[in-house]
């Protein structure tokens, strides 16, 4: 773990020196998540225990993927320290957990911004929106979301995101009565196909995921299949 930690910051910083400073508070957060893990694990006091279980058996399929199908080595972090925090977090709040703004959120301590950001998306995809995906989706409540309030709707910056990605792909798709058959690679917790399930009727949603996210994908996407 250290020398994958030593060795991102090197690269970050030779890119941005200022970002040396950050050292300090990111080497704490990741040592305490870390001994609170170990202590979790050992005394069997940790969380989550049923998709623990579950991550297990994904993990032992995972291994014996020929080795272009494995996580490369930022990757395989990334993984251990979602899988740290499975130990020792209620995951019920995993959209504003620190790992999942890590790659999609406001500037810190400026939520202003992320509002006017979202009322300016909203208004450009609402241009665009041919199924009225806009007036019918709104972001669920799954993961604690950080989310803004648009004609009753509750928004965020991943939902927006979903259905403009949805379009991008939707205005391919040969339009008729056949089913149609979806495979994402790489679906983070299941955002998109939240969205095809939803605004398709007939539609099946493949993903080609890493073994320790199918645990998110299948908590957001039951209920949008049970509907069906």
């Amino acid at each position: 773990m250290i020398f994958v930690f030593l060795r991102e910051h090197v690269t970050y910083i030779t890119q941005d020196p200022g970002l040396i400073w950050k050292i300090p508070k990111r080497f704490w957060e990741e040592s305490s998540l870390y001994v609170r893990y170990i202590i979790a694990k050992y005394t069997k006091t940790y969380k989550n225990s049923g998709l623990i279980r579950q991550l297990s058996k994904l993990r032992a399929d995972m291994n014996e993927a020929p080795p272009e199908y494995k996580p490369s080595l930022v990757w395989q972090d990334l993984y251990n320290q979602f899988e740290r925090i499975l130990y020792v977090e209620n995951i019920a709040y995993f959209k504003t957990q620190r790992y999942n703004q890590h790659f999609s959120a406001y500037a810190p301590t400026n939520p202003r911004f992320y509002t006017r950001f979202l009322w300016v998306y909203w208004q450009l995809l609402r241009k665009q929106d041919s199924l009225n995906l806009l007036g019918t989706l709104q972001e669920p409540l799954l993961g604690h979301p950080l989310t803004y309030q648009i004609n009753g709707k509750r928004m965020s910056y991943d939902l927006l995101q979903s259905i403009d990605e949805f379009y991008s792909i939707y205005r391919h798709i040969r339009k008729g009565g056949t089913h149609l058959i979806v495979t994402e690679l790489g679906a983070g917790y299941g955002r998109l196909g939240y969205v095809f399930l939803n605004g398709i009727a007939n539609a099946t949603y493949i993903i080609r995921r890493s073994a320790r996210y199918i645990n998110y994908c299948s908590i957001l996407l039951i209920p949008a299949i049970s509907k069906k």
